[in-house]
């Protein structure tokens, strides 16, 4: 158990989701937060497409910075819980991408 938590807390943790991502071949636990974390980090990488656009990329690009914040949050703390949440908005459609 305590190797799947530290797994799914990697996962979020941008360059480290490989570790999980080649780690946890049959663990169920580890590969929902690995989904979530690329997810989460492509968005970041992302964020920076949005904000060239003058005045309205920047407040779309600060409105999607918050939300990825505190989707990042909840999903870790989740994992440092082990609790196999899904973030909010996202969680179900990832949960349907096969790692």
């Amino acid at each position: 158990m305590k190797r799947s938590k530290v797994l799914a807390v990697l996962s979020y943790l941008n360059v480290l989701a490989v570790f999980p991502l080649f780690m946890s071949k049959d663990d169920h636990f580890v590969k929902t937060h690995l989904k979530q974390g690329l997810f989460l980090s492509l968005s970041f990488i992302l964020l920076p497409f949005v904000l060239i656009i003058p005045l309205l990329g920047w407040v779309i690009g600060a409105i999607w910075f918050a939300l990825l914040v505190v989707l990042w949050l909840i999903a870790i703390i989740s994992a440092i819980t082990h609790r196999e949440k899904p973030i909010p908005l996202f969680g179900k459609f990832l949960a349907k991408i096969a790692i």
